[in-house]
C-alpha cells in the first residue's frame, strides 16, 4: 500500500517535486538494499524493528498525501525517502535466493514501475478532485498504519521475553 500511495503522490505533484522524489525514490531503494543492517542496527531498540517496516512507510506517506498542495513539493519527496529505504530493506529481508542478485534487481524493478505506472497514469488522466482523493488514500494510508504499527508493538509487547 505505500508503494500505491508513492504512485498517486507523483501524480498529483509538480514536475520538479516529481523529479525530486523519482531521485529519492532511486537512492532510498539502493540505500536499502546495502545498508539493510544499519537501519536495522538502528531501529533495534523498538519492538520488532522489521515488522515495522511497512507502518513506517505508510505513516510517512499518508501525512505526505494530506499536506496543502504547496507543501507537498517538500514533503512527499521526504516521504518517499523513507518508504523507499523501507521497501528496499524489505527487499532485502524477503530474499529466498540467499543474495542472489537477481533478486534484489528484479524486486527494484518491480518497485520502480509499481510506482512509475500509478504515478504516470494518474499524471496522463488528471482531474481537479485528485487532490481530494490524494487526501482520502492519505488518511486511510495513515489509519492503516497507525493500526498495523500498534498491533505489532502490542503483540512484541505481550510476547515472553527470551
Amino acid at each position: 500500500m505505500p508503494l500505491v500511495g508513492i504512485g498517486i503522490a507523483f501524480g498529483i505533484i509538480q514536475r520538479r517535486a516529481f523529479v525530486a522524489g523519482l531521485v529519492a525514490l532511486g537512492m532510498e531503494l539502493y540505500l536499502g538494499l546495502v545498508g539493510e543492517a544499519i537501519v536495522l542496527d538502528h531501529l533495534s531498540t523498538l519492538p520488532g524493528p522489521a515488522d515495522l517496516l511497512t507502518p513506517i512507510a505508510s505513516i510517512a506517506i499518508g501525512l505526505a498525501l494530506l499536506e496543502p498542495r504547496g507543501l507537498r513539493i517538500i514533503v512527499v519527496p521526504l516521504a518517499v525517502f523513507l518508504a523507499a529505504t523501507a521497501a528496499g530493506i524489505f527487499l532485502r529481508l524477503t530474499d529466498p535466493s540467499l543474495h542472489d542478485p537477481a533478486f534484489s534487481i528484479a524486486g527494484t524493478v518491480t518497485v520502480v514501475w509499481l510506482v512509475l505506472a500509478l504515478g504516470l497514469s494518474v499524471r496522463a488522466f488528471r482531474q481537479s478532485w485528485f487532490d481530494l482523493a490524494g487526501r482520502i488514500l492519505g488518511s486511510w494510508l495513515l489509519a492503516i498504519g497507525l493500526l498495523h504499527g500498534g498491533a505489532v508493538i502490542a503483540q512484541a509487547a505481550s510476547a515472553p521475553a527470551p
